[in-house]
């Protein structure tokens, strides 16, 4: 498993974890929820999704916490 073998990797999962609740909750109260969620669900899981199937396991990574970082940012967590 990623988490298990990437001790940063791990931390950044945990801290999502953690915080998620408010980035959704702010996500839900915006008036383009929609618009995000599809986004998200486009270039997050899908993405992710398509790299772990291609083995590209280091790119799966960093674009999980890219996109994780931005969220962080755009809704001021």
């Amino acid at each position: 498993m990623l988490v298990e073998k990437d001790e940063n990797f791990r931390t950044e999962v945990l801290d999502y974890y953690r915080k998620a609740p408010v980035i959704v909750q702010k996500i839900m109260q915006s008036n383009e929820k929609n618009e995000e969620l599809d986004s998200l669900y486009r270039n997050l899981v899908q993405k992710c999704v398509s790299l772990l199937k291609e083995e590209k396991y280091e790119e799966e990574k960093q674009h999980y916490v890219n996109v994780y970082r931005s969220l962080l940012e755009k809704y001021n967590c």
